[in-house]
């Protein structure tokens, strides 16, 4: 009996037997299993075997992941129970909690724009510090022009919201930006200025000032500028209005009639009941935040900067950034979550004692460059090159960060501006109305996280008895490092990047297959990254496996589910055997057909040998990606 076989009837046994399978299907890496009754299942058994990677549990199936080698699996379980046929799961799927998927909408709709928002934060905060140190006049051209590149994106944030949002909920971008735009247009301004007509909730929470009405309802002008609540809510209500729209006009009006019921309907209901509901959300939740805080700055602060490593890891981290935003808006200041911001700093610290500590040209080399790249705020290559690798560098990056946070809240520091990391942070940290003691606090937690993560790494950073490796291993590990030889994949479609940790299937976002990066497409074509051979592809062409000529093993996984779809919506233009070129027609597909029909069309890229190489990394987290441009380093 072969090892498939042996295989076989090892599932069929601790899946509780045949009588208690209703239907099997796989994919390309797992064998996806409908069960009368999923607690007759012996999970921890079934994952205990060398054989398989993981089990997961969704989308009403009890998910066992093999590998690249379901097929021989699911054939040889297909002999033992001929009456099995490949079904699509008739269940309603289940759905992820609501906590989760409201997460992952905020990070994909503000993914897009951070490197922008960073990039212009980044110049208010220098702004800040050259004024303060009398070196720039605000009254001067040059300040002048400075600030408005500074100030132009959070400043009308509404309206680049507006556009991430309607993108994420597949509705009219235009229309998306107009909504924007209304909730920054000056005229709402200069009628905050006008005489009041009116108080509505007088002595509440929500107590609020009507200077204007709309067919003889009271309107609640608020200041949009820099919020983002309000215009994701907006442009969401707005995005159901258009679909109903097109369901009652003639499709011939289309065109212009969509849009402007939508706009009629939407922007007047936006400034009547939506932007005063989600204003006051937002400041209701900027002071729970802050209260809670209040609670116990210190511990707060120690434990937040203590975890941010972790939050890092499980791709946690841009969930915070709307909390930021949302607290600078309304209060004026993010004190809650200042202390995440000295991580870039701890890791310099960590990387740079590395370097130094370091006794061959090789390892320093082979360090030196994510010293560079933390310097000025990108951690992701010392992170996951470095600091992973090393259980003690992890303690001592988590530690260092904790301190940093514990001295901001000890201080009260407030982060002002979200700007640049690693040393480009000082100035986000100045308060704009001049340097005060929470500035000086900030300086001194920063310096000490800093300093902490340096001196700790330089005299216990390295063990001869690591809790991962022994000495030799140790060795191996650093003339491995050492070598940093790159391969680079480039992309094999268009499309909006999504970090694999954000992937809504663990399999996927767990790295359980492998490391890699995914692609929300933009266009629905799949082009050869590289030289090689196609290895597998799956019946409709949803999902290939390709080896390159330096030996790489690549899966491309076009949308999530989409096993269940059987070929509809795919052109596959390869077949298994072929020997490809790069940029190279694979597959084509509907993207927005498929994604009408419910499927979650985000394509995973990962290197299913993984464990072969030193490590894979992004060389690029978020915005766009063009397709041949380069997306993964294979570093060995």
């Amino acid at each position: 009996m072969g090892k498939y076989e042996e295989l076989a009837d090892f599932i069929i046994e601790h899946v509780g037997g045949e009588a208690n399978i209703q239907s099997l299907q796989h994919c390309m890496t797992r064998l996806r299993f409908i069960l009368k009754e999923e607690a007759k299942a012996e999970t921890e058994k079934l994952k205990g075997h060398q054989g398989i990677l993981s089990v997961v549990k969704g989308n009403g199936q009890y998910q066992i992941v093999i590998g690249t080698q379901v097929k021989h699996v699911y054939e040889a379980i297909g002999e033992r129970i001929p009456r099995l046929e490949a079904a699509t799961n008739k269940e309603e799927p289940k759905k992820n909690s609501k906590l989760s998927q409201f997460a992952d909408m905020l990070s994909k709709i503000f993914s897009p724009i951070l490197p922008v928002l960073g990039a212009t934060g980044m110049i208010k905060g220098i702004l800040v510090l050259l004024t303060t140190l009398g070196w720039m006049d605000k009254a001067s051209g040059t300040y002048q022009l400075l600030f408005i590149i500074g100030d132009s994106l959070i400043y009308y944030l509404p309206i680049y919201l507006g556009y991430t949002t309607a993108k994420y909920f597949k509705s009219n971008l235009f229309i998306g930006m107009v909504i924007g735009a209304c909730l920054v247009h000056p005229n709402v301004l200069t009628m905050m200025k006008g005489d009041v007509l009116e108080v509505l909730f007088t002595g509440s929470v929500i107590e609020s000032k009507v200077y204007a009405s709309f067919l003889s309802i009271p309107v609640l002008l608020m200041n949009y500028t820099s919020s983002a609540i309000p215009a994701i809510a907006a442009v969401y209500f707005a995005g159901k209005v258009e679909k109903y729209a097109k369901r009652g006009v003639p499709e011939l009006l289309h065109t212009f009639l969509v849009p402007l019921i939508t706009l009629v309907i939407a922007v007047p209901a936006t400034f009547i009941v939506l932007g005063p509901i989600a204003t006051w959300a937002g400041n209701i939740l900027g002071q729970v935040t802050l209260a809670i805080y209040k609670i116990s700055p210190v511990i707060a602060g120690g434990v937040i900067g203590a975890l941010w490593e972790f939050c890092i890891m499980f791709g946690m981290h841009r969930s915070f950034t709307p909390i930021t935003l949302n607290n600078i808006a309304t209060l004026g200041y993010d004190q809650v979550m200042a202390a995440r911001f000295a991580f870039p700093l701890v890791v310099t610290g960590v990387l740079l004692a590395t370097v130094l500590k370091a006794k061959k040209a090789e390892e320093k080399s082979g360090v030196l460059p994510t010293f560079i790249s933390s310097f000025f705020g990108i951690t992701e290559p010392g992170l996951y090159g470095v600091i992973l690798t090393n259980i003690r560098l992890m303690i001592i990056t988590s530690l260092s960060t904790g301190l940093a946070g514990a001295l901001m809240g000890l201080f009260g520091s407030r982060y002002y501006v979200l700007g640049g990391g690693g040393i480009f942070v000082f100035p986000s940290y100045i308060n704009p109305e001049g340097f005060d003691t929470r500035s000086a606090g900030a300086m001194i937690a920063l310096a000490a996280g800093f300093a902490a993560a340096f001196i700790l790494t330089f005299f216990f950073g390295r063990s001869k008895n690591s809790a991962l490796c022994g000495k030799e291993e140790n060795k191996q590990e650093m003339e491995a490092a050492s070598a940093l030889k790159q391969m680079i994949i480039p992309s094999p479609l268009t499309g909006d990047l999504v970090a694999l940790s954000e992937v809504q299937d663990e399999v996927f976002s767990k790295g359980i297959i492998g490391k890699g990066i995914a692609v929300y497409p933009r266009e629905g074509k799949i082009m050869a990254p590289a030289k090689g051979v196609v290895k597998a592809i799956f019946p409709g062409g949803h999902a290939i496996g390709i080896t390159t000529d330096s030996g790489v093993e690549l899966l491309i996984h076009i949308g999530l589910e989409t096993v269940n779809l059987k070929g509809e919506g795919f052109i596959s233009h390869i077949q298994q055997g072929d020997v490809i070129k790069e940029g190279q027609l694979l597959v084509e597909f509907d993207v927005q057909r498929l994604a009408e029909k419910g499927f979650d069309m985000t394509t995973i890229l990962i290197v299913t040998n993984t464990a072969q190489y030193l490590d894979i990394l992004p060389l690029q987290e978020a915005g766009t990606i063009e397709v041949g441009k380069p997306l993964l380093s294979v570093v060995q």
